[in-house]
């Protein structure tokens, strides 16, 4: 337990039915009253119709918890990582430092969030959650107790998809 953080306030800052796993990071920002969620997606150029729909479904599960998740009012400030990892890298950075949200979620593209993963897990308790990017990278040798995924370790399928042509000896292979 961290010091200052009395036992009764770390059980309850994101309600008791929360694991232990989760407590010991409710010292400082997570005792405010309420949860700060940062979410980085693309929101413009072509790309903008996956990042849209994921802003959409942000907004009703919102609607479906009432706007509250520990008996907190949500926040959510969105950022638009325009597909590049430097900018992705920028906003992750702005929402931990300057607005000093809670979580980081989203984040579609590995190369994004790669560039951004440091940024977001090095600096405190901040917890980030990768809505579909799963590089190989994190499995390894950037693990962090900071991040998890919704999705799935994306390097499996492309070692799949060079196996089978490299046995069957395939000159060429069309996706």
């Amino acid at each position: 337990m961290k010091q200052g953080v009395r036992a009764h306030d770390e059980a309850n800052c994101l309600g008791p039915q929360q694991s232990r796993r989760w407590r010991p990071a409710c010292a400082g920002p997570w005792r405010r009253q309420s949860v700060k969620i940062g979410f980085v997606s693309t929101f413009s150029g072509p790309q903008a119709a996956i990042g849209e729909d994921m802003r959409r479904s942000v907004e009703l599960a919102k609607e479906h918890l009432g706007g509250k998740m520990a008996g907190k009012p949500i926040e959510i400030v969105y950022e638009d990582d325009q597909f590049k990892p430097d900018v992705g890298k920028a906003r992750s950075e702005k929402l931990v430092q300057q607005d000093k949200v809670n979580f980081v979620a989203g984040y579609i593209w590995s190369n994004v969030l790669l560039a951004s993963l440091k940024t977001v897990t090095d600096e405190g308790d901040t917890i980030l959650i990768s809505a579909n990017a799963g590089p190989s990278q994190i499995a390894g040798e950037l693990c962090n107790k900071n991040f998890f995924s919704t999705s799935w370790q994306q390097r499996p399928d492309a070692d799949g998809d060079g196996r089978v042509p490299a046995t069957r000896r395939a000159s060429r292979a069309s996706t």
